[in-house]
């Protein structure tokens, strides 16, 4: 019978290049494309985020979060 390992060492893990950041780079770049479809449409005054937060469209927090 062979057993199955579960549990990884810590050292595999850290050199292992998975993580949840290219989910949340698609995310960013999700919300760009989204703020961008009001800029290129002339509505930039209807961007749902830009009048939530009033201080930055939903681009300008995108580029935040990619940096």
């Amino acid at each position: 019978m062979t057993t199955i390992q579960l549990r990884a060492p810590i050292s595999e893990k850290l050199t292992s290049r998975e993580n949840n950041l290219n989910a949340l780079r698609l995310i960013a770049a999700v919300l760009v494309l989204f703020s961008h479809c009001y800029a290129l449409s002339g509505n930039i005054q209807l961007e749902p985020i830009g009048r939530l937060l009033h201080i930055f469209d939903g681009g300008a927090l995108a580029v935040i979060a990619f940096f």
